[in-house]
Formats: structure tokens, sequence, C-alpha cells
């Protein structure tokens, strides 16, 4: 089941404080246990001017989402609130080379188990 999106800025705002942070090559992300998440994973993913142009921002903000969705079912704690945020470094990538990002990132911050799927 695909994760569900995080729309509202307070939502933001609370796993950027309250929550914690792990930073890979290609984003950076921030996650919050919130106690009265009932309603699975939620992802927000952000890609800034910096990033590039608005097309290049589109697919970053495409990549981590497709990133995140293929390692959404493996997740530890699957009511968890994520903040992913798209660093200069995605410009250029594969989507392989960002989920692999994904996956170990994930894993250092130890929201993943250590079993990697590759994609192929």
């Amino acid at each position: 089941m695909a994760p569900r999106t995080l729309k509202k800025s307070w939502q933001f705002r609370v796993c950027y404080q309250q929550g914690h942070k792990a930073v890979g090559r290609y984003f950076v992300v921030f996650y919050h246990k919130h106690p009265d998440s009932q309603l699975g994973l939620q992802v927000g993913v952000v890609a800034s001017r910096r990033v590039g142009g608005a097309v290049v921002r589109n697919r970053a903000r495409r990549l981590l989402r497709v990133a995140t969705r293929a390692v959404s079912d493996r997740l530890n704690d699957p009511d968890l609130w994520v903040v992913l945020i798209a660093r200069s470094t995605i410009r250029e990538r594969t989507s392989n080379d960002v989920q692999l990002d994904v996956e170990q990132t994930l894993e250092n911050a130890g929201l993943i188990g250590s079993e990697t799927r590759h994609v192929e």
C-alpha cells in the first residue's frame, strides 16, 4: 500500500523540530513518531529551487516518492511521519541510485532492516 501524504505545514514543522534527522547522498530525511498517528506511514517530499528548475524539482520529488514506496513495506515502525528533502546532488541520478541511497540511509537510521532489495 502506498504511504499517505503529509499536507499541512504544521506536520512538516513537527518533523523538523521534534523529529530525528538522517542525511543521505541525494536527500535529507526527517522522521517523527507521532503518538496520535493511526493512519500508518505519512510522507512529505520537498525540493527547493536550489535543486533546479521546475522540471528538475518535479523529477527529484518523483524519484524520492518512488524510492519511498519501494521500502515502505519494510519499515520497522509503520506509524511515522517522514519528510524527504531533495539535495542538489539528486540531479542526473537514476531511480536505482536514489532507491539504493534511500535504503542505505533509512537502514543506517534504524528505520528498516538490513535486508536490501535491488531494483533491476
